[in-house]
């Protein structure tokens, strides 16, 4: 077992090693969740689906089941040894992610999707309560941007090999190579994690306020309805999970269906268009997280409050670019545009991650955690790709050219929702550091 370092002020190289190890967990869920959205022409032709369907299949049936399954298993890490929990998830949705490719249809599709979505729903709140006990709040930012650079890594590895293997091979083999893997990373968490005591970074910098607190010892509530109860009573919570969610709704729709897109209205094979995607959307995620970690652990030095303001600027800036990325005729120019939306939205994981899990209680970041991620995916790819689909369908009802572009302009508007949603998450967090007259960290 390899020993983490003592030094509890500073993170040591062990610390980041953890996060590294992490990181590359998250990517490749990341690359198995995005590969239905980089091969949806070829399964589309193959199975003869619909955009509708597409957008079910890439949204509704993996958004269900990880939220069914992301609570309990939230709980789960709250209660069980976390790097034995992780381990196993990965196990499972990468022998799931390689049955994928036995498909025999949509349905069979859409169960195999519905297991990996399971499984993967417990690795952000395992993720997030283990990075959350190795880093303090000043350095909290940037460590959860670094775990969730994964993210855009995973999304350029899905769109760049993933078009390329399936212009080879077919996309049933990408699934294969895909989740291998995993079950390689499951050992190396179970074998050089060392599990950290549960909240060995906050003394007292978390407080949350004593009457929403008493209130639910008081009541003795459960473990979940404690957790909710908390969202209820702090209006900084609830407007954060819902700036959140507006961000992934506008971002899944748009990536479940950037590559049939860019084949439909650019003329590019897979091949082409997730080389180009890929390239587009990794190089500007990594710097769009990055710095938004950055800014939010300088601004938490002063007030929790600055970095969703910040972001929630962004987000009404990304909106006009997204919508102008689906309305040009040139696709360099629709590309460039793609790369700046991208930059500026995913900015919001570190201000979103960081501000939540501060103000969350350490005895509650597992569920907590898990209900975010839960809200991300029953809200954002429940509600988004589904949204896009449909409403490509609706528009081609109604004889309107192009439709799968306009479906696309109606749900970047999501952008400029989630902006607004920041800014009051914002405010809400000033009226609570003006009462307290310190800065939030306002959770225990």
């Amino acid at each position: 077992m390899v020993q983490k370092g003592d030094d509890a002020q500073s993170p040591s190289a062990y610390d980041y090693y953890v996060v590294g190890i992490l990181a590359l967990i998250y990517m490749f869920s990341t690359i198995d969740r995005t590969l239905i959205s980089v091969l949806a022409e070829p399964i589309k032709e193959e199975f003869a689906l619909s955009d509708g369907q597409i957008g079910l299949l890439t949204g509704a049936a993996f958004a269900i089941s990880y939220s069914a399954a992301g609570i309990p298993l939230g709980m789960l890490a709250d209660r069980l040894v976390r790097v034995r929990l992780l381990a196993s998830l990965v196990s499972v949705w990468s022998f799931l992610t390689v049955a994928s490719s036995l498909a025999t249809g949509w349905v069979t599709l859409a169960l195999a999707r519905v297991g990996v979505a399971a499984a993967e729903s417990g690795a952000s709140p395992a993720a997030m309560s283990l990075i959350t006990d190795y880093f303090g709040k000043e350095r909290r930012g940037f460590a959860m941007s670094l775990f969730y650079v994964s993210t855009p890594l995973g999304v350029a590895i899905s769109f760049v090999l993933g078009g390329y293997l399936a212009s080879l091979h077919g996309w049933r083999s990408v699934f294969v190579y895909a989740g291998l893997p995993g079950l390689i990373l499951a050992g190396l968490v179970l074998f050089t994690i060392a599990e950290p005591k549960r909240g060995q970074k906050d003394a007292a910098e978390t407080k949350i306020s004593d009457d929403i607190r008493a209130e639910a010892d008081k009541q003795k509530k459960s473990h979940v309805r404690e957790a909710f109860n908390i969202i209820m009573g702090t209006p900084a919570i609830l407007l954060l999970i819902l700036a959140a969610a507006s961000v992934v709704v506008a971002q899944a729709s748009l990536s479940a269906f950037m590559a049939p897109f860019f084949i439909r209205f650019h003329d590019m094979d897979i091949a082409q268009a997730g080389l180009t995607i890929g390239l587009a959307k990794g190089i500007t995620g990594v710097i769009g997280i990055v710095v938004g970690g950055i800014v939010a652990d300088r601004l938490a030095k002063v007030s929790m409050s600055g970095s969703p303001r910040v972001v929630g600027l962004l987000m009404i800036l990304a909106a006009p670019f997204a919508i102008t990325a689906f309305i040009v005729s040139d696709w360099r120019v629709a590309i460039a545009f793609v790369a700046a939306y991208n930059i500026l939205n995913y900015t919001y994981y570190g201000a979103t991650f960081a501000t939540y899990m501060t103000i969350a209680p350490a005895k509650l970041r597992g569920v907590l955690g898990a209900i975010l991620a839960v809200a991300l995916n029953i809200v954002g790819y429940g509600f988004g790709p589904p949204l896009a689909g449909l409403t490509s369908d609706l528009l081609a009802g109604f004889g309107i050219a192009d439709h799968l572009r306009w479906a696309l302009v109606i749900t970047s508007i999501f952008f400029a929702i989630a902006g607004i949603l920041y800014i009051a998450t914002s405010q809400a967090i000033r009226r609570v550091e003006s009462r307290n007259s310190e800065p939030v960290g306002f959770a225990a």
